[in-house]
């Protein structure tokens, strides 16, 4: 029987389980598959994939979904943050012209519920009836903001869909690959709405929906039927531990095996311990100021005066 101490059982199970959507390195299973236990600040309110993105949300739903196009994190041998694009649930793309691009779409490809991923899913997933229209955006209010300017996909056929903005978009095949881009089922979608499809979500990713309670844990299971790496744990289990403290001491007494939102110190503490580790990596973020126009001192004609004056402009 294979045997892993608990360093090499994080180091395979947690990141063929984190990654194993988008990675394509070929790990070792142990064959007896343990469940990976995480103690986490704090959880999404829907597991809808658009309405996740947080920093609480990401690390679940990129278990229970797939995206068109995958990014792999360790291309070239980079160490967790590459960024080259790689095949996921499309085989192929092609780019047709400034606005559009065809993806040929992997076959029998199943969701959760085992009913074949086709072209009409990933065009629904990407319709303005599902993500950027007037009345997709009430119930899904980001996406519209983290889309191009999307105009309808088209169905050339059972596996091909091309996907097309309004005007001309280069970003096209990195926004498929991106938190925006994950798969959904239409007619189970449609069946319940977001709403209630963020409280029981099915895509076709590594794990599958099995419980969430809010402000409390969710718990996800191997899908063995996954079209690619089979997921190395048995199930996953995202508990919350608000105290940042406190989840350092549920890793340290083996309680958790991965925790999230280390302060400066904790990680000098981890660092500390032979069979313990900290991570780190670049995640596609970016800071900006945004100001609302619509506040009478942003329509005073003297704006800005303070801050050019004489002793502050250069």
């Amino acid at each position: 029987m294979l045997r892993t101490d608990r360093r090499n059982f994080l180091i395979g199970a947690s990141a063929a389980a984190l990654l194993a959507s988008t990675s394509g390195v070929n790990l070792a299973f142990a064959q007896e598959r343990r469940e990976l236990r995480l103690g986490v600040n704090g959880l999404p309110n829907s597991l809808e994939p658009v309405n996740a993105i947080s920093n609480t949300g990401v690390r679940i739903v990129t278990q229970i979904f797939d995206t068109l196009i995958a990014r792999d994190w360790f291309h070239d041998g980079a160490p967790g943050n590459g960024s080259e694009l790689v095949p996921a649930l499309a085989e192929s793309w092609e780019r047709i012209d400034d606005k559009s691009v065809r993806f040929k779409l992997r076959q029998n490809v199943l969701f959760h519920n085992g009913v074949e991923m086709t072209a009409d899913d990933v065009a629904y997933t990407f319709s303005s009836d599902r993500l950027w229209g007037d009345e997709a955006i009430k119930t899904i209010p980001n996406g519209r903001n983290f889309s191009p300017n999307w105009d309808e996909p088209v169905v050339e056929d059972k596996y091909t869909v091309v996907l097309r903005t309004k005007t001309p978009s280069y970003l096209i095949e990195k926004i498929v690959a991106s938190w925006v881009g994950r798969i959904v089922p239409k007619e189970y979608y449609q069946g319940l709405g977001a709403v209630e499809f963020g409280n029981k979500p099915i895509g076709t990713g590594p794990y599958k929906f099995v419980e969430f309670i809010a402000g409390d844990r969710v718990v996800l299971d191997a899908n063995d039927s996954y079209w690619g790496e089979k997921p190395s744990a048995s199930k996953i289990t995202y508990r919350v531990v608000a105290e940042p403290a406190t989840r350092v001491r549920g890793l340290i007494s083996g309680e958790y095996d991965i925790v999230t939102t280390l302060t400066p110190d904790d990680v000098a503490l981890v660092d500390s311990y032979p069979d313990l580790e900290t991570r780190g990596t670049l995640i596609e973020n970016f800071h900006m100021f945004t100001f609302n126009m619509n506040q009478p001192v942003f329509k005073s004609k003297t704006l800005g005066a303070p801050w050019l004056s004489p002793s502050t402009a250069r």
